[in-house]
């Protein structure tokens, strides 16, 4: 379903799933060294919260409500 949500949300979802996530935290790195991986992957979070700062923004929308006939 798209709603006037839904480009917000994409670019919330792009600057989030990042390398650190899907690639690091799921794979071998981590499964060797979980915390090594997460100290490392700390030094890059700032950039990574920066974007997902940066990609949140106000969302105009209206709401239309109609009644349900039965």
């Amino acid at each position: 379903m798209t709603t006037s949500f839904s480009p917000a949300f994409a670019k919330m979802d792009a600057a989030y799933e990042t390398r650190q996530i899907k690639k690091l935290f799921h794979g071998p790195e981590s499964n060797a060294d979980t915390e090594a991986t997460a100290a490392l992957t700390e030094k890059a979070r700032q950039t990574l919260a920066d974007a997902i700062a940066f990609a949140c923004m106000p969302v105009t929308h209206a709401l239309h409500i109609q009644p349900k006939c039965r």
